[in-house]
């Protein structure tokens, strides 16, 4: 909307609703929504209604409101400029219980009053249901400030006709009128659009032609921009606090993935470590069985086999002979214990003489450490075995 209007700034928002607000027997109320979406300036709600219920229900609390007076109560003059201009309008009123609103002109001077006391009800029913006014305006004066953009000599309102020459207002006319449609750019708005229009832009852009006192709403523009900041507060809170929460899903999740990492890692480093504890006694068993059988000596089973088996008598008969003989018998999954240097001899003799003279021959062996007869036994048929234990240097 409004080409001419397109880079203007919304103040500290971006919804703007003017409300006029035509005083009566039975008011009459006029609600313009201008909303600003990036540099363009739109009209969002245009309507009228006599139901104040209904102005409060459409008005959106979060977009900034300026009112409009005029009706029955506001009086509007045309007067020369000059000093205690105000006594032709008043007379002999006292200025201090009116609102005034002066548009200053070449010729004249152009005013709009109204009793404080009407005004200040109007601006109470607001306060009351908690809709407070930023600024306002009085009459259809300020509608000069919209010449510009309709570039219309006569500007006709629902109850009055403003005359201008070169952009200059110089005369007006009050008479009813239907409501007629201008055109702005791309966008159509009406006869009673147009003083709510100028109201905002008198508000965006103080024109130095106009004036009045709206001192007395400066505590609702304040406390407009501390609801402003209080709620960029509670949005950046919020924010604030979602970030923290997704940072912290992140970090859970992050730190729940290495958990899982860490846990399978450790899970196969304790495998590997029982597997290689596993090898090292199963390379232990090795060694001693390797190291213990006589492998690494200088003379090996064979050897101990060849000696024996020649020493043996002829009236000796060798039955077995264990080298490094198990120290029990073995049960399932049990460790394999042998007898180191340690060889087992069993066999059958008619005479213990023949043992013993056997036994003095193997003490002669250097490699033979001790020789014990563990068993000797002689039948009635002059029969006997025995068993020897041959222990290993």
């Amino acid at each position: 909307m409004f080409e001419k209007l397109k880079n203007i700034t919304l103040f500290d928002t971006s919804a703007y609703t003017i409300l006029g607000i035509v005083l009566g027997d039975v008011d009459t109320y006029h609600i313009l929504e201008i909303n600003k979406i990036k540099d363009q300036l739109t009209v969002s709600k245009s309507f009228s209604t006599k139901s104040f219920k209904e102005v409060v229900k459409a008005i959106n609390p979060n977009s900034a409101l300026i009112v409009n007076f005029s009706g029955k109560g506001v009086i509007s003059k045309q007067v020369l400029p000059k000093e205690n201009y105000l006594n032709e309008v008043l007379f002999n009123a006292s200025p201090s219980g009116f609102y005034s609103y002066t548009l200053f002109q070449k010729e004249h001077n152009f005013v709009s009053v109204a009793r404080k006391e009407v005004i200040d009800e109007q601006f109470q029913l607001l306060k009351t249901n908690k809709l407070t006014p930023i600024d306002f305006s009085l009459g259809v004066f300020v509608s000069y400030l919209a010449q510009p953009l309709l570039l219309e000599e006569k500007i006709r309102l629902e109850q009055v006709e403003l005359h201008f020459s070169e952009n200059t207002l110089v005369d007006f006319k009050n008479k009813d009128y239907s409501v007629k449609e201008y055109t702005l750019g791309t966008e159509i708005i009406t006869s009673s659009d147009i003083p709510l229009l100028a109201s905002l832009l008198n508000f965006l852009y103080p024109s130095s032609e106009i004036d009045y006192d709206k001192d007395f709403l400066i505590a609702n523009i304040e406390e407009r921009k501390f609801k402003k900041l209080f709620d960029l507060a509670a949005v950046g809170s919020i924010v604030v606090f979602f970030i923290a929460l997704l940072g912290s899903y992140l970090l859970l999740n992050y730190f729940n993935r290495e958990y899982v990492k860490s846990e399978e890692q450790l899970y196969h480093f304790n495998d590997n470590y029982f597997q290689i504890k596993k090898m090292e006694e199963e390379l232990q068993n090795k060694e001693f069985i390797i190291r213990n059988s006589g492998i690494q000596n200088n003379k090996f089973l064979s050897f101990y086999i060849q000696e024996i088996a020649k020493s043996i008598p002829d009236h000796i008969i060798l039955n077995s002979l264990q080298i490094n003989p198990l120290e029990r018998k073995i049960k399932v999954n049990e460790k394999v214990v042998l007898t180191p240097n340690l060889i087992m001899v069993e066999g059958s003799v008619n005479s213990s003489s023949h043992i013993n003279e056997w036994v003095r021959e193997l003490g002669a062996y250097k490699w033979i450490q001790k020789i014990e007869i563990l068993d000797l036994k002689t039948n009635k048929d002059n029969t006997g075995s025995f068993i020897l234990k041959i222990v290993l240097n």
